[in-house]
């Protein structure tokens, strides 16, 4: 009995000191690209499984329609700002999973700022975009691919509140509006 209680001691004690070596990295930076955009992002530790999310990039879009010359594209400029929480680190090195680039499942809280004007690159002259502020609550998954390369997919809903309106023939009329956010990148971490 008391081979068993010390073997059980033993395995609690190894436990809870492999569960204490799960962190993530102190800082990640790196670029990714997405379906519509280019950004340039940080991760910056907070805790054991909380970072601090800072990106700053263009945001992309394609319009078209039967009142357009031609189809339409544009690269918005967009600072971001977010809480994400790793959930599943312990388990991923439980699994024998790599953690290394901050890999794993998470939910994110994050703020998006878009500040509107003719800041925007787009191949129709005096384009306007209004200036918003965007609140997203995502799920989604990051993984490292070898030392640098990363894939990251997220998704959940957003609340997007348009401070200006652009006199832009592409955008909502619509002061305020929920919706669906969509996160699909490749990147390069340094």
């Amino acid at each position: 009995m008391k081979k068993l209680l010390l073997s059980f001691l033993m395995l609690l004690f190894s436990m809870s000191v492999f569960a204490q070596l799960a962190s993530v990295e102190k800082s990640v930076t790196g670029i990714q690209a997405g379906y519509l955009g280019l950004w340039g992002y940080n991760e910056l530790k907070l805790d054991n499984e909380l970072v601090f999310r800072t990106d700053l990039g263009f945001d992309g879009g394609v319009f078209m329609g039967s009142g357009l010359a031609k189809t339409g594209y544009l690269l918005n400029p967009v600072l971001s700002v977010g809480i994400k929480y790793y959930y599943n680190l312990n388990k991923r090195l439980a699994r024998g999973k790599s953690i290394g680039g901050n890999s794993g499942d998470y939910l994110m809280l994050m703020s998006r700022f878009h500040p509107g004007g003719r800041i925007v690159i787009s191949n129709y002259n005096d384009l306007t975009t209004s200036t918003s502020v965007s609140l997203s609550a995502l799920w989604g998954t990051r993984q490292t691919i070898g030392k640098h390369f990363i894939f990251e997919t997220g998704f959940g809903p957003t609340y997007v509140y348009n401070m200006t309106l652009g006199n832009s023939i592409i955008e909502r009329s619509d002061k305020s509006y929920f919706g669906l956010a969509f996160l699909l990148t490749f990147g390069y971490r340094f």
